[in-house]
This record gives structure tokens, sequence and C-alpha cells, in this order.
């Protein structure tokens, strides 16, 4: 199933391990740790759900690159990845509550974060891809060594953007493996479709990996209630605009409601 779940910052790494077992059982695909100041290290909160599970994939959400160096953050994901033999992912956003945590609130324009979110993934991408690369000079983030991690021997770890608005959709759309938006309503996704479509058009490589085909973004939004510890109601908002596919182009929007009890 097509289905990512995140987990609050507050989940041990024992019971997250847990959880990766009984989501993988049940056929969803991704299982995000959510990165808080005073919780849990993302990244080592899902060594045992990597060592516990095969197929589900497992993320960090989100990381900056004001609190963490991008060199940081590839060799952390990319050691997440090796153990999780190629499953791995890492979300860069330019950061909010913990950087207000360490006296860094942001200042968006004073420090460029469209560009710098950017130069961040960009070099991730570089270091975690496990080939040789030479420094990497941006204007905000720098790696003044040539890099090689000759111990990356799996597929390299999957590198989103936390996007939502125009700039940062159109950013992450062109250098990212994919996007995560957030604090979006059903109103925005038209809107934020067109800045994916504009970002896509500017990649160097294609998206889809080189396949040809047509072309279909999507955008789920997800909703839980947990009704009491054993019930809980699911409602999914999914829209989906598709160009060229084999019976056209068009769009659609879907709504599923799932019932979940535990006996």
């Amino acid at each position: 199933m097509n289905i990512e779940i995140v987990l609050e910052p507050d989940v041990p790494p024992a019971q997250l391990a847990e959880l990766a077992v009984a989501a993988e059982n049940y056929g969803i695909r991704a299982l995000w740790a959510s990165n808080f100041w005073a919780h849990w290290d993302g990244f080592i909160s899902l060594v045992q759900a990597a060592l516990a599970t095969r197929t589900i994939e497992l993320g960090v959400l989100a990381v900056s690159p004001w609190e963490m160096h991008p060199l940081k953050i590839a060799n952390a994901i990319s050691s997440l990845n090796e153990i999780s033999e190629g499953r791995s992912m890492v979300a860069i956003g330019a950061g909010g509550g913990m950087l207000a945590a360490m006296g860094k609130p942001l200042n968006p324009k004073k420090q460029r974060i469209v560009r710098a979110v950017r130069e961040a993934i960009e070099l991730v991408q570089s270091v975690a891809s496990g080939e040789r690369h030479s420094a990497y000079e941006g204007e905000i983030f720098e790696l003044t060594r040539p890099h090689h991690l000759k111990w990356i021997q799996h597929r390299p770890a999957r590198i989103y953007a936390c996007s939502t608005e125009d700039q940062m959709l159109r950013m992450g759309a062109r250098v990212a493996d994919s996007l995560q938006m957030s604090d979006a309503t059903l109103r925005m996704l038209p809107a934020a479709m067109e800045s994916i479509k504009v970002g896509l058009a500017k990649r160097d490589a294609p998206a889809d990996g080189g396949v040809v085909g047509g072309v279909m973004d999507s955008v789920t939004l997800g909703v839980t209630w947990m009704w009491n510890p054993n019930t809980r109601v699911k409602v999914d908002f999914i829209y989906a605009d598709v160009e060229d596919g084999p019976k056209g182009t068009g769009s659609i929007f879907n709504t599923t409601l799932r019932f979940q009890w535990d006996f």
C-alpha cells in the first residue's frame, strides 16, 4: 500500500521497532520518525526498526541544515541506509522548533532558506551517492574536500525536500527525490501541483528514472482520529493530476474512510 506513517517523537526505539514490524506486516510502504528537540534522535531511534524489518522504508522527518551540517546529515542517513539495506530516507527543511530551542530562530530572507535547503539537498545527495565527487562549493554550505564513501553498498538513501510554499515546491521538485508538504489544505493542492510541475520541468534528470510514459503528480493528506485505545478512524484525501496517460489527461479527487478495531 502506498501509505506512509509519521510517528510522534516520544516513541522509544524498541516500541518503534515493534510498530515498524506491524506496519510492514500490514503492507505499509514507509514509516517516519519525527525529529524534535526534546525527544529521541530520529536516526538512532530507527536502528532497531531497520534490523527488525526487511521491506518497509524508514525515514527521519525533518532535519535542518542549520542544526546539522549537510555532511553530517549525509553520513547519518547513509549509515542508517546501510543498516536497513537501502531502505532509508531523510526529509530536509529550513527548520523550526529545534532552531528556536538552540537560540537560532529562522530569518527566511537573511538566511535565504530556499537556496540553503537546495544546497543542503544537493550536498547530501552527492555524499550519500557513494560515488566519487569533488568538493562542493555552495554560497551557504561547503564541503571543502573530495568525497567518496566507499562503504556505501546499497541503493542511496532518498532525500526529500520539506516544501509547502511556491518557491520551495519548485526547488524541491527540481532537485529532491521527493517532496513532503505540511500544513496544507485541499484548496492549496491545485496551485501546489502547478509549482511542482514547473520544478519537474527543470530537472537535470527525469524524476521517473528515464521511464517513458505518462506523468502523474499526486498529493495525499491523511487524518487519524484515535477514538479509544483500541479503535481509530482514518480519512485520506487524495488529489492526482495525470498528463499523457494511457487514457488521456485529467484530474481525480478521491476520499477514503477506514475504520480499524484492534480486538
